[in-house]
């Protein structure tokens, strides 16, 4: 693990050491253009062999993203429910990217835009728990701990409003019983929390969610090197408990007038490759690999900028 992440930051500007005049560099690896984005995402449904060297190797790609490496690259998240800051650490411009181990995903593709225009990214994460309002059961975490977190977010946003705030969450899978909420279901929770901070001097973006691969990977592509689309699955899901949650988070930011981001086009065209050019994209079955996530930079910030 340290090896990848060591070599693909060699020669860059790890983030707390960076000055507040110049924008740090925070890439894993170059970021793409919109049209290389593009072409890769449109050529990876034709991938059937897993390339002889992949970034992150196969063996490591499950290892993508943990608070370790995040603090090697400069910030400082020593456990879970606690604000941990990239970017510009010194500018008093902040964004606050909110939310469950899907804020967290993004964070390679967020900093690097935002600290080049002088924002310092600051992250409140906790597993399992979106900022959608539902009541939430289950034998690791009891529902208060996560509605305790969340309100604690929402007064922090009130309290200390950031010039933006983004918000990311996994869809799937939350509800006791492995119950899925209905789309409706998703645009009412999401739309409390939305309206909770409606009267804050804020601006609110949502990054929508991703499908859910109906396979782990990198297991599947391990037993499928040959038959990489066997691991493939639909821009929409199909099985019921992976159902598309991600159209109630754009209701629910439509209506209550907030920006939108929707993810999908960087990593599914007729349907969602998880190798992408020479790239393991994604770490498990719903997470994009942080590899994948910084060569999303560029687009990622071209959609985020007329939102702040």
């Amino acid at each position: 693990m340290k090896r990848i992440w060591g070599s693909l930051i060699a020669g860059a500007v790890v983030l707390s050491g960076a000055s507040a005049s110049a924008a740090p560099t925070y890439q894993l690896i170059a970021p793409g253009t919109a049209a290389q984005v593009a072409a890769l995402v449109k050529a990876s449904v034709n991938i059937s062999q897993l390339p002889a060297t992949t970034t992150p190797s196969l063996g490591d790609a499950s290892q993508s993203m943990t608070l370790s490496n995040l603090n090697a690259l400069g910030g400082v998240c020593p456990v879970v429910q606690t604000t941990c800051s990239f970017g510009m650490l010194k500018s008093k411009k902040t964004v606050l990217l909110a939310g469950d181990s899907h804020a967290l995903m993004w964070v390679p593709a967020l900093v690097p835009s935002l600290a080049k225009a002088g924002y310092r990214l600051n992250l409140m994460w906790y597993p399992g728990c979106p900022m959608a309002n539902f009541s939430l059961t289950s034998p690791t975490d009891p529902q208060t701990k996560c509605a305790s977190w969340r309100a604690n977010v929402l007064a922090n946003i009130k309290k200390t409003p950031p010039a933006a705030v983004i918000f990311s969450e996994r869809t799937t899978n939350y509800l006791p019983n492995a119950t899925q909420p209905t789309t409706a279901q998703w645009t009412t929770a999401l739309g409390t929390t939305l309206r909770a901070i409606k009267s804050v001097k804020t601006k609110v973006i949502v990054v929508g969610d991703m499908p859910v691969f109906n396979a782990v990977m990198p297991q599947c592509l391990a037993l499928h090197p040959t038959s990489v689309q066997d691991c493939a699955t639909s821009p929409t899901n199909v099985l019921a408990a992976n159902q598309d949650a991600h159209l109630g988070e754009q209701a629910a930011a439509k209506a209550a007038k907030v920006g939108f981001v929707n993810p999908i086009p960087w990593l599914c065209s007729t349907t969602c490759s998880p190798v992408i050019g020479s790239m393991i994209a994604d770490y498990d079955s719903s997470h994009v690999s942080a590899i994948y996530a910084s060569y999303l930079s560029t687009v990622m910030g071209a959609a985020i900028k007329p939102l702040l």
